[in-house]
C-alpha cells in the first residue's frame, strides 16, 4: 500500500511528462484512499513535480472525500482577496451546479 518514496519515485516517476505523473498520482490516491490529507501529503512528499501530482491526487481525493475533507487549517491560510478562496469557491459552486444540477 504504502511503498517507500524512492521506489515510487524510480518506479512511476515524479517528473511533468503523463507517464512520469498520472500514475503516480493515482498511486498516491489510492495508497491513502480513505485521507484526502493523507494522499495529498504523500504525493507532496515525493518531490519532482509536486505541483502536478498533487494537483492531481488532490482533484481525484476531493471526488471521492469532498470539499469537506480540505482540513480547515489549510484554508484558513488562503488568500481572501478579489480572487481568494471565496471567488475559488463560487466558480467552484457554479461549475458544479452547471454540470451536474441544471446539466442532468
Amino acid at each position: 500500500r504504502r511503498a517507500p518514496r524512492h521506489v515510487v519515485r524510480d518506479r512511476l516517476g515524479v517528473n511533468a511528462t503523463a507517464l512520469g505523473s498520472v500514475p503516480t498520482a493515482l498511486f498516491c490516491f489510492l495508497s491513502q484512499a480513505e485521507s484526502f490529507e493523507e494522499a495529498l501529503g504523500y504525493a507532496i512528499d515525493l518531490g519532482g513535480e509536486t505541483d502536478s501530482i498533487g494537483a492531481m491526487t488532490g482533484a481525484i481525493a476531493g471526488a471521492r472525500h469532498g470539499a469537506s475533507a480540505i482540513p480547515g487549517r489549510w484554508k484558513s491560510v488562503l488568500e481572501r482577496g478579489a480572487r481568494g478562496a471565496t471567488y475559488i469557491e463560487e466558480i467552484a459552486t457554479r461549475l458544479y451546479e452547471q454540470t451536474f444540477v441544471r446539466g442532468a
